[in-house]
This record gives C-alpha cells, structure tokens and sequence, in this order.
C-alpha cells in the first residue's frame, strides 16, 4: 500500500465569518446526522477508508474534534502559506482536504481512488480537495510560492487559486476544466461558505434522505 497522509485544513482564523456571522458556529462544526460536526464527519471518512487523518488547526474547539491527531502550523496567514508549513508532513501520496466541505459518499471515493501524480477536485466553482505524489512535491512548492506572489499582498488564496495559477501558468493545455487533471466531483460534495449555504444544503440533501455514507 502507498504510504498516504490526509491532511484536512481547518486553520484560518474565520475572521470574515465570525464578523459577518456573529454568533454562528464555526462552519467546520455545524452538525449533521446522526449528530457528527463536519470536521467528524470527514475524520470518520478518512478511517473508514483505512487512513488516520490529520487536522491542521490551531483553533481549541476542532482540536477537541480531531481525535488526538492534529497539527498546529507554523505560518497560517492563508490556505497555501499553511499547506507550505505542512510540508514535513508529506507522504509518497498526500492528500489534502478543506475542512468546512461536506463529502459525499462518491465524493470522498473519487479523491482516495485518484491514483495519478496530482490531481484537483471540485466543481466548477469551488475546489474542494488534492492529490498529489512525492514525485510532485517540488512542483507543489513551487506552485505555492507562485500563487503566494500573484496575491499581491492578500491572504485568503485557497487551493482553487492555486489551481487558477496552475493551470495559467501552464498554457499548453485545454482550458482549466478540461485538463485531465482536474476531477469534477459527481455528487452533492459541497462547503459551507455561509449560513444560507447551510439551509440550502439541509433542504437539498439532508431533508431529502440524500446524505450518504453515513456511520
């Protein structure tokens, strides 16, 4: 079996949501049924699947979710500065998740199976998770780096900007959701970016019997 770590992010400081949600909930502990938060949710996947993740955060209440295993990064000031600080944490394959997405069954399943150097996952909004090989490790770095400097000086670049610069900066291919890397999730995978996203989801998935892989 290729050595494999998961990693789920779930560092930022939920600056903007805590100031436009007072009092909401952190949106990785919003509580699905059978009564799991997301973050369990997604931990509880990772097992199932036969791999112990890894939550990176600094926040008390997700580390008291994560199970004993959790990793507090150096440097957080944006999703791609805190995967940089992971990098001692890679493995042969790594994987890397968001920590406020809720991942269908078929979800979770296209992101363990994909068995290519790198891959994206997502829709066509949104990217909700990575793949990558050791072979790609520098390919990562640098990648980070470039997406860092393209900023300009804002923090809040995530994984799908990453993937924006990626697939820029490589422009000998189809355009970025015809690439053969990038994998579009087949089912009601979805983040939580705001309360309503929240009502939205409980209409359309939950309160519809569709929320699958389940305990």
């Amino acid at each position: 079996m290729i050595e494999t770590t998961v990693l789920i992010l779930a560092a930022g400081d939920n600056t903007l949501w805590r100031k436009v949600y007072p009092g909401a909930p952190l949106k990785h502990l919003y509580i699905l049924p059978p009564g799991e938060t997301i973050i369990a949710r997604q931990i509880r996947q990772c097992k199932d699947r036969g791999i112990e993740p890894i939550v990176v955060t600094h926040e008390p209440t997700i580390i008291k979710e994560s199970d004993g295993r959790h990793y507090v990064p150096v440097i957080r000031d944006g999703t791609v500065q805190t995967l940089l600080s992971t990098i001692s944490l890679w493995k042969e394959r790594t994987i890397i998740l968001h920590g406020d997405v809720i991942f269908g069954k078929i979800g979770m399943d296209q992101v363990f199976s994909w068995d290519k150097p790198y891959g994206s996952f997502g829709n066509y909004f949104e990217t909700f998770a990575i793949s990558f090989r050791k072979s790609q490790w520098l390919m990562m770095v640098k990648l980070i780096m470039r997406t860092i400097e393209l900023s300009h000086g804002e923090l809040a670049r995530g994984i799908g900007h990453m993937w924006n610069v990626f697939c820029k900066d490589d422009n000998r291919g189809p355009k970025m959701m015809d690439r053969p890397e990038f994998i579009l999730i087949k089912d009601y995978t979805s983040d939580i970016d705001a309360p309503g996203f929240w009502s939205s989801f409980n209409i359309s998935v939950v309160d519809r019997g569709r929320l699958d892989d389940l305990p």
